[in-house]
């Protein structure tokens, strides 16, 4: 192939790859974030999912969030739930868990 017939083809590809990502950004082969084995979806959050990462000396589980589609930028904080199940900053509001240490 020639430079500029490679230069066309690969300018027409771009556009028709970019069809095959679905309206809300994800692509087909993403994995639903609803899957518990992902992590936690929050109302106030649609675009991420809390992913456990550990559990304090108070037996809180700790999370942090992780983007369900490309190019959405996420805090690197340590997130906790409260007792309404809400995800909070503050360490201090979180439910340990049952049995945690």
């Amino acid at each position: 192939m020639k430079p500029r017939q490679l230069l066309a083809a690969s300018m027409l590809a771009i556009p028709l790859s970019m069809t095959a990502c679905s309206q809300d950004g994800r692509l087909p082969s993403d994995p639903e974030p609803t899957s518990s084995a992902d992590g936690v979806v929050s109302d106030e959050h649609p675009d991420v999912i809390f992913v456990p990462v550990g559990v304090d000396s108070r037996g809180c589980t700790q999370y942090t969030k992780k983007p369900t589609r490309e190019g959405i930028a996420v805090d690197a904080a340590i997130w906790y739930r409260d007792k309404d199940g809400n995800f909070v900053l503050d360490a201090s509001q979180c439910e340990p868990e049952p049995g945690g240490p």
